[in-house]
């Protein structure tokens, strides 16, 4: 707790909210718990950040990047 700032029960629910998306994972040690990132649930966001840092490294026009792919500006809904 001393790592983070926030106070306990903040911290246990944004855990909680987490590890029900699946993004992270806990391990009971009593008396403490050890939480970690689940890394192929982070594939996803890694996947659309390579994506966004390849698009910009060829100097591609801008866009809004969906989970769909990239839409170029002016035409999302």
């Amino acid at each position: 707790m001393d790592q983070v700032g926030p106070a306990q029960s903040t911290v246990s629910q944004h855990l909680r909210i987490l590890k029900a998306s699946g993004l992270v994972h806990g391990t009971i040690d009593h008396p403490r718990i050890c939480h970690a990132l689940d890394p192929t649930a982070l594939a996803p966001l890694r996947a659309l950040l390579d994506a966004i840092a390849a698009r910009h490294a060829d100097g591609d026009a801008p866009c809004c990047y969906t989970p769909q792919g990239c839409v170029p500006r002016g035409t999302a809904p």
